[in-house]
């Protein structure tokens, strides 16, 4: 079954209104969400809601470090130069296995769906993806790297 322009258009702005809102206990993951989106049948849809879960979870594990590192980053400035190289090598690789993560989603998208589909699953994920809150950064001591950060 197909949908027309105004039809995928509608479908999309429902999409990113659901995940607009609060989340509720009771609300469908963003895989099935999506998945219910590009129109599939149940059993690729089944397997496409599995690996976008699945995408959700690392991408949220990631973005986590993610965050924690910028906020050691901007803390650094008393840490030996050894620390730092740690620190940087760190970041790198997470920025890395964040690039990995995409890689691999699209690889076992495209064995599920026609290229069309995997671009229009790939669209709906980036626009519904979630935000993650700003992780805090101690400002003990106000320095110009803090400072640019508003603290007092």
């Amino acid at each position: 079954m197909g949908y027309s322009d105004g039809m995928r258009t509608t479908v999309v702005c429902l999409v990113v209104l659901l995940f607009a809102s609060p989340v509720r206990a009771d609300s469908p993951s963003r895989g099935h969400v999506v998945v219910d989106a590009l129109g599939v049948d149940a059993r690729t849809g089944e397997k496409l809601i599995a690996i976008v879960d699945a995408h959700d979870a690392e991408l949220a594990k990631l973005s986590r470090e993610r965050g924690e590192l910028k906020s050691q980053l901007v803390a650094s400035r008393r840490l030996d130069p050894k620390s730092l190289d740690g620190l940087l090598d760190a970041t790198v690789a997470n920025q890395r296995a964040l690039a990995e993560l995409d890689g691999r989603l699209i690889q076992r998208v495209r064995k599920l769906v026609p290229s069309p589909k995997a671009v229009q699953l790939l669209f709906l994920l980036s626009v519904t993806e979630p935000t993650l809150p700003a992780a805090t950064v101690s400002t003990a001591v106000c320095d110009p790297w803090t400072s640019m950060h508003r603290c007092n």
